[in-house]
């Protein structure tokens, strides 16, 4: 009996443990007989039971195991997690073993999973998971698996894309909340394995069944109106016609199982007797226990599958019987009385029965669904992939994305074509070459993808604090989007320009829209978006310093980039920031122009584009000596004194910290010597680029205003079209009714001469009876 307590089983004089089903809870113990368990008194069967949710008990009330889903009792091996019974050593040695490996995977870690962490690519793993419907497809977009070929990537593009239009004409019918993939996965292995599976698995199934049928039949109806789109969702319609949806699943179990997971009466005759006598028995216990002891309806419970009556524990009033549990604090007993101890274990045998009869329907439910166990599989893969292709796609239309196109270079595309890539990408490369070859990286008002959602999340929370009435005090602010434009054969940009100003998060936006592009997501930004596709990413963001292993900033920077340039390639996407800093300013640009001149050489440890910011005015020259550098900066408005967060291209960013001096009222003597210290070629400099960003921005207002005048014109140009299609139809229209008027006037001058003429010969022929020749002579 202890060992029972325990939750052990006998096997003659071995002992064993139970064996647990992973998810649902169900478990099986293993029983065989044994003197010992003849002499406690066990009840068992041969074949495995459950009892949906209720407490199992054996011989006097003895408490065997309590589960949430079911106990089973069989002479066979069920399911089971050996992790459970590991003893206190292994389970220490196990977590030794683990945080070692964790330590060893923490310092063996790539640049390219430092880069994965820096950019924080898991944060917007994790809000695209949360447009999946299914625990499995959040796993599979958590994961933050990268194709490795640019091919996997244009394919999972296409499904986005067919996924987007799939939306707009299924709607609610894609919504897979209501699918237990997880438990479904399982169940079907178990199933595999010969195990029975329980009500609840046999629901999960058919749901997924009828949802896969109902799935097939919106499309098709869909299809049909939608013909246009038909190519558009190709892929997704691929996917929902190959699930093999077979009506025989869901007659098998909606003839033995309903909608809550329970075996039907009529599933089986012995079910439905077994359960009459439960009931009865039941029944004449309850009638028995309040016409003998004067209980009401609450006071009679059911204890481990036994019933009992609730006793105050005060004395006042006593009932002879075996106590079965304790209320909390002893306030309470639950005691059942001498007199129904017979019929309650009749109850026990009863339900023994019951439990039988429903193993027995539920084994041949398992018989019949093993014919249709590859197709059910199947059926669960395509929606594990559909619900993956629906939650990019409800993302992408979220953040209001566009689909990005794929840039090439010559030289990336002979050596794609080397590797067999040349077939599997022509459609893209002919797109890119339709617009401007000048340009590789084109971005125009891209977001930093977290800092968007954050933004939503801000206004939904205070939409939700003013509808509850609440006081808002709304403190964020709109993200400022950022242009991007690279040209072709350009391999650094360096960004320079005031603190706080959005250099890092200039950096990080490209990252990630890089990331995202590859992995099949739209990107943050206006049509149209063009990228090259990397073949991996590389950050070098951040303070690197480590206590632990010993490394100030500056080299725990070098560390990182160190790592970075024996993984880079030719085809790669490198971030840098703050080059050179951390350490002497001569030294520190001296560094810098090495390490960029050296990413941008083609080959092994170069890269195809270089993002770096940096403080260094020095680098700012690197454009004028070799065309391979381009500047930009961020802009400061002067005025206000704070950053505007844009992005200016071509222009190097300078040094405000005099002119913000200034205008913050710091005495003119002190301005005027720390301009004499800096030199007139560095205060001529800055004019300069002021000068630019001035021109620059005189430029882009006017070529706003161009614009505008541009769409005006378009505008008008339409109108006069619209006009003198309008005025040729009307001049034609005229031209015609004037025509048909002349011959409508020509035909009555004909009927009247006709007329006129032979009204004369009538007269002439009765007055002299001259030939009717002479008189028609005449009238002519």
């Amino acid at each position: 009996v202890f060992f029972v307590f325990c939750g052990m089983a006998f096997h003659g004089d071995l002992v064993a443990p139970p064996r647990f089903q992973g998810s649902s809870g169900a478990c099986s113990l293993q029983l065989c007989w044994s003197p010992l368990r003849a002499a406690a008194g066990l009840c068992y069967s041969r074949q495995p039971v459950s009892c949906n949710g209720e407490l199992s008990s054996i011989g006097l009330g003895y408490r065997l195991y309590s589960v949430r889903n079911g106990v089973g009792f069989s002479t066979q091996s069920f399911r089971h997690d050996e992790n459970v019974f590991q003893g206190p050593r292994q389970r220490v040695r196990a977590i030794a073993s683990h945080n070692e490996m964790q330590g060893e995977n923490n310092c063996e870690k790539s640049a390219k999973e430092v880069t994965i962490e820096l950019l924080e690519w898991p944060r917007v793993c994790e809000i695209v998971a949360s447009y999946a419907g299914t625990e499995s497809a959040k796993r599979i977009l958590q994961a933050c698996t990268l194709p490795s070929t640019i091919y996997e990537s244009e394919n999972i593009l296409s499904q986005t894309t067919a996924a987007i239009n799939a939306l707009s004409v299924l709607g609610s019918a894609v919504e897979f909340g209501v699918l237990k993939t997880t438990q479904l996965a399982l169940c079907l292995s178990y199933l595999k394995k010969g195990f029975v599976i329980t009500g609840q698995d046999a629901v999960a199934i058919a749901m997924l069944v009828q949802f896969s049928y109902s799935l097939q039949q919106d499309m098709r109806v869909a299809v049909q109106y939608k013909k246009d789109l038909l190519k558009l969702m190709k892929p997704v319609i691929d996917l929902i016609n190959a699930m093999v949806v077979q009506p025989e699943v869901l007659r098998e179990i909606s003839k033995a199982i309903d909608l809550d997971g329970i075996v039907k009466d009529s599933a089986s005759s012995e079910l439905q007797q077994a359960r009459s006598e439960e009931n009865a028995l039941e029944s004449r216990l309850s009638e028995l226990l309040k016409g003998d002891y004067g209980c009401s309806t609450e006071e009679v419970r059911k204890i481990n599958g036994r019933l009992c009556i609730m006793i105050a524990s005060d004395g006042q009033k006593m009932v002879p019987g075996l106590l079965l549990q304790s209320g909390v604090g002893g306030a309470v007993s639950y005691v059942e009385p001498i007199s129904v101890v017979s019929l309650n274990d009749k109850l026990v045998e009863a339900r023994a029965s019951v439990l039988r009869a429903e193993h027995d329907v539920l084994y041949a439910l398992s018989s019949k669904l093993l014919p249709f166990l590859c197709n059910i599989e199947h059926i669960l893969d395509g929606i594990i992939r559909l619900d993956v292709m629906i939650a990019r796609a409800k993302y992408s239309l979220t953040v209001g994305g566009t689909r990005p196109i794929f840039t090439y270079e010559e030289e990336m595309e002979e050596s794609m074509s080397q590797v067999g890539l040349h077939n599997t990408v022509g459609e893209t490369r002919s797109l890119s070459r339709n617009w401007n070859k000048g340009i590789l990286l084109q971005l125009k008002e891209a977001y930093h993808p977290l800092l968007l959602h954050q933004h939503h999340e801000d206004l939904r929370k205070a939409k939700a604090k003013i509808r509850n009435d609440e006081t808002v005090i709304c403190k964020t602010s709109i993200p400022v989007p950022i242009d991007i434009y690279v040209k072709k054969n350009t391999r650094v940009v360096i960004i320079t320009g005031t603190n706080t100003g959005g250099k890092t998060i200039a950096i990080k936006t490209v990252g990630l829209a890089a990331l995202m592009a590859k992995s099949g997501l739209y990107v943050l930004a206006e049509e149209p978006a063009y990228i090259p596709w990397f073949d991996a990413v590389y950050a070098d963001i951040g303070d690197a310093q480590s206590l632990q292993q010993s490394l100030s900033t500056f080299s725990g920077h070098l560390r990182r980039i160190s790592a970075i340039k024996a993984e880079c390639s030719s085809q790669s996407l490198v971030l840098l920031d703050e080059v050179g800093a951390g350490t002497n300013p001569v030294e520190g640009v001296a560094l810098g122009i090495s390490l960029l001149e050296s990413f941008s050489n083609q080959g092994p440890g170069g890269s195809l584009i270089t993002f770096c910011t940096t403080h260094h005015g020095e680098l700012k020259t690197l454009k004028y000596i070799d065309n391979k550098f381009e500047n930009a900066s961020v802009e400061f408005d002067e005025e206000l004194l704070r950053p505007t967060f844009r992005l200016l291209w071509g222009i190097p960013g300078r040094s405000n910290a005099l002119n913000i001096a200034e205008r913050l009222g710091v005495p003119v003597q002190i301005i005027a010597a720390a301009r004499k210290l800096h030199g007139e070629a560095g205060a001529e400099m800055n004019q300069v680029i002021m000068d630019l960003e001035k021109s620059k921005q005189e430029f882009e207002s006017n070529l706003k205003k161009a614009e505008q005048h541009l769409e005006k014109s378009k505008m008008l140009y339409n109108r006069l079209t619209v006009a003198a299609e309008r005025l040729q139809e009307h001049s034609q229209l005229w031209h015609n009714n004037a025509v048909n008027q002349v011959l409508e006037a020509a035909h009555t001058s004909r009927s009247a001469l006709s007329s006129i003429l032979r009204m004369k010969q009538k007269s002439a022929s009765t007055d002299d009876g001259s030939s009717p020749m002479r008189i028609c002579s005449s009238v002519k």
